[in-house]
């Protein structure tokens, strides 16, 4: 069970007769008095470090920088944030060298792969596992899916929330660290040209009640002391809504110890549900295409998150979340940390359900 700490010295069972904890920013920033008296477990170094990093494909309008520097000059920047005993990300596109063009559905315009070539980038900054369960998995077709799993295994990465079959699709990715099995739960919510895993058919699984509860059985029946969500989910380049409020719910109702979402291509706010903290959406993480951060005058916020779970004998303590700058037009197919005043307005927007601790920002749980 993640650790309890107190929020402006009021202990969080005196609202729990509420049953959900929301954290909203406000334009005056985030107020002090909601993590007042707040003290964030420190790192130590017996901790083990999981990072999570969100939408991210190599390719599109960035392949040219790619094909110019490589693979590392695109991740270089970040490689220090994503210093950890393992490192996860969501990876929305396929690793095949299949073209649109070989695709029945050539003229359509948002689909995407990752040429294998590109997985050096990848190794350069110690990722360790994909998940793919969502809505581009099948941008390559079925082939796709499979020459993605060949790729991934011969790079020495492993890939979840895809399986040649359901058994294999709906197994979570377990993790081994010094304090017991972590469990991470792939699943993505509905979209076009996806196919849902079966026998005998390589699939992803969707979003719903019944297999939120399905991953949280396996994980207990893989012995994992603590199960992790990594939803895809959300409209993208939009605020928080409806169906993701009422999942992160399920997610916790269901006993889930921590929710990490991505989708939407942008940072959303930290909640909490229960003892659930809920990060929205990291937003992206490497993306090759040119983005939505400014559309009809009106600019959305330009940031991704990477995020570092430390983890204790008392489950996840300490959460610190890190800012870079993920728009296109702006770092040039090459996202960066960002300055400090992007950070603080980053920051800010994640709601006061945060600290802001040197670079960080540390969820308060």
């Amino acid at each position: 069970m993640l650790k309890r700490l107190l929020i402006g010295g009021v202990a969080l069972s005196l609202l729990a007769g509420a049953g959900l904890y929301w954290w909203q920013s406000s334009p005056a920033g985030i107020p002090q008095s909601a993590v007042e008296g707040a003290a964030p477990t420190p790192a130590r170094p017996d901790h083990y470090t999981i990072t999570w990093a969100g939408d991210t494909m190599f390719g599109w309008a960035g392949q040219r920088l790619i094909k110019k520097k490589g693979p590392k000059y695109v991740v270089d920047k970040l490689r220090p944030f994503l210093a950890a005993d393992y490192t996860i990300i969501n990876l929305e596109a396929p690793i095949s060298t299949l073209t649109r063009e070989d695709m029945p559905e050539k003229h359509r315009v948002w689909t995407y792969n990752v040429l294998p070539g590109s997985l050096e980038g990848f190794q350069h900054v110690g990722i360790d596992a994909f998940a793919l369960a969502n809505n581009h998995a099948f941008d390559r077709g079925t082939q796709g899916v499979l020459d993605t799993l060949r790729y991934a295994n011969d790079g020495g990465f492993v890939v979840f929330g895809v399986g040649m079959n359901r058994e294999e699709a709906e197994s979570p990715l377990f993790v081994e660290t010094p304090f017991g099995r972590v469990a991470v739960v792939s699943l993505s919510h509905r979209g076009p040209r996806l196919k849902s895993a079966a026998d005998g058919q390589p699939g992803l699984v969707y979003l719903s009640r019944a297999q939120m509860e399905r991953g949280y059985e396996l994980a207990k029946e893989g012995k994992a002391e603590l199960v992790i969500a990594f939803p895809h989910w959300g409209i993208n380049y939009e605020g928080v809504d409806a169906a993701q409020k009422r999942q992160a719910k399920a997610f916790a109702e269901i006993g889930y110890d921590l929710v990490i979402g991505h989708g939407p291509h942008v940072q959303q706010p930290v909640a909490r549900f229960g003892e659930t903290p809920v990060l929205y959406s990291l937003g992206n993480f490497v993306f090759g295409t040119q983005g939505r951060f400014q559309k009809n005058g009106v600019t959305k916020d330009p940031y991704g998150l990477i995020a570092k779970t430390f983890i204790g004998p008392e489950g996840v303590e300490r959460i610190e979340l890190r800012c870079i700058l993920v728009d296109n037009l702006k770092v040039k197919y090459r996202p960066r940390p960002c300055s400090d005043e992007e950070r603080a307005d980053s920051f800010r927007k994640l709601g006061p359900g945060v600290i802001v601790e040197d670079d960080a920002a540390v969820v308060v749980f």
